[in-house]
């Protein structure tokens, strides 16, 4: 018996409909996953080249990502190839290489069962570290969110939501503030 892994991020996508996530650099619990399935998350940027994440974190975190139904991104220090591979073994469904500017620097992914994969996006103008600044992100959401049937008081609420998160200091107290 073989068993189906999903892919609810791109399924989303190929429907076109919104598919939503957020970045995970500083846990290494594998309880994040379920809460931010639970949470409405369509996939996990997992962030092994600016925080403290480990491969074998990554790794369990993905599993369990698999399980709850939210689909593990991994994002590799540069020119890590070797890591990029076995995140993919290991239950990533996706990577980001970063600073990959042009095509000339595109790689090339071959994963142990045979599989490829070419990288093909680069990077935004602005990115870094600490990704982009609030007033992207809250400008990009309202023009997104209007899509996915949300009106003017929803998407306010949800968006208050998102700016929580970032600022809670476990997965605790992420639970909570999604907890009814």
């Amino acid at each position: 018996m073989s068993a189906t892994v999903r892919n609810v991020a791109r399924e989303k996508l190929e429907q076109g409909h919104l598919s939503l996530g957020v970045g995970v650099r500083l846990t290494r619990s594998v309880e994040i996953a379920k809460a931010m399935a639970v949470a409405g998350f369509h996939w996990l940027f997992l962030d092994m080249e600016h925080g403290v994440m480990s491969l074998e974190a990554c790794a369990q975190i993905s599993i369990a990502a698999l399980d709850a139904g939210i689909a593990p991104i991994a994002r590799v220090p540069n020119g890590e190839y070797a890591i990029a591979t076995r995140a993919l073994d290991n239950g990533a469904l996706g990577i980001v290489m970063p600073h990959v500017d042009t095509a000339a620097e595109a790689v090339t992914i071959r994963t142990k069962d045979g599989r490829t994969s070419t990288s093909t996006v680069y990077s935004p103008k602005g990115s870094g570290a600490n990704g982009i600044a609030w007033s992207d992100v809250d400008a990009k959401y309202r023009a997104l969110m209007p899509h996915a049937q949300f009106n003017e008081a929803q998407i306010e609420a949800s968006l208050a939501l998102i700016h929580d998160f970032d600022r809670q200091t476990s997965v605790v107290a992420l639970i909570d503030l999604l907890s009814p």
